[in-house]
């Protein structure tokens, strides 16, 4: 669910000082949402936002690897998604893909062990002062949108997701994506709608 500053008619959203034609939005799925897969997408919808697979900020800096962030311009409109959890870094990685996204989404929801034991993804959750530090960076260093993914917290017991969501805002984030589930429960479970609302 993304949540947006503007009001707009029930067709459009803003994000940012971008106006989408269409609410629906495709979610980053790694080693899915390649430009194979979003080039068949957009054959069939030609208006919503498309999403790449994670792109980690570390990677894109030491390598400028070009096979995730491959795109073809049918794909557009099209945000890129960043991980990583230093600022320095993440704003880095934001400012090289400026120039071929429509908008840098920051995912702070990824459940993934290899992610979170690395301090990226939903472990960023557990650590609002270094979160903020990342949107801010990666606002400060863009003049595009920027968007944060999250999840309703780490488990049952710390779901944090509205402090997290108001420090997101505070921080720069033009829209927020929540993911109804804790990191504990990865995909499984049912999501929780309600605390969506």
């Amino acid at each position: 669910m993304l949540k947006t500053e503007k009001k707009t008619n029930k067709n459009e959203l803003v994000i940012g000082n971008i106006k989408l034609s269409s609410k629906v939005t495709l979610a980053p799925m790694a080693s899915y949402t390649d430009t194979v897969y979003r080039s068949l997408i957009r054959l069939f919808d030609k208006n919503s936002l498309l999403t790449s697979e994670m792109v980690s900020s570390e990677a894109q800096i030491m390598t400028n690897n070009n096979t995730i962030t491959d795109f073809k311009n049918i794909e557009y409109p099209l945000s890129f998604q960043i991980s990583g959890h230093k600022p320095e870094i993440m704003a880095e990685a934001a400012k090289m893909l400026e120039n071929i996204s429509t908008i840098i989404d920051i995912n702070m929801g990824c459940p993934a062990p290899k992610i979170v034991n690395n301090t990226d993804g939903a472990k960023l959750m557990t650590d609002l002062t270094l979160a903020s530090n990342i949107i801010h960076s990666v606002k400060k260093a863009v003049s595009i949108p920027v968007t944060v993914k999250c999840r309703l917290g780490w488990d049952q017991q710390s779901k944090n997701y509205i402090d997290f969501i108001k420090m997101a805002e505070e921080s720069g984030a033009d829209a927020i994506c929540i993911h109804g589930r804790t990191r504990s429960q990865m995909y499984s479970g049912e999501a929780d709608w309600e605390s969506i609302g």
